[in-house]
């Protein structure tokens, strides 16, 4: 019964960590669009001042994206070390396009550089 309880408690953990990996991937997708945004802004017509605020914000958030996926793909690595570890766990579809989206995510983060 104890052992049960214990792996119901580890798949439920394993559940929200994949949960939280997925928000933080959109954490990065976010700081992502806005550092495009900010770079877009910074290339119109403006004031010296004006363009190095937005090519500053637009780093600073490329680096928030970079950072935010780089948090989530630790957390896949774990869930994915725990999930094989686990008696009878079976990875959710889509688990098998967690490691997808982070090749994309990085090839995201070349083309913003």
């Amino acid at each position: 019964m104890a052992e049960a309880a214990e792996q119901e408690a580890l798949h439920a953990l394993l559940h929200d960590l994949n949960e939280l990996s997925t928000y933080l991937h959109g954490r990065g997708q976010n700081a992502y669009d806005l550092a495009q945004r900010f770079l877009d802004n910074s290339r119109r017509e403006q004031d010296q001042k004006t363009r190095a605020y937005d090519e500053q914000q637009a780093k600073m958030l490329d680096y928030q994206h970079y950072i935010w996926h780089e948090i989530a793909g630790m957390i896949e690595k774990l869930v994915n070390q725990y999930e094989a570890l686990a008696p009878g766990s079976q990875q959710p579809n889509d688990k098998k396009n967690g490691a997808g989206r982070e090749e994309e995510h990085l090839g995201e983060q070349e083309t913003a550089g």
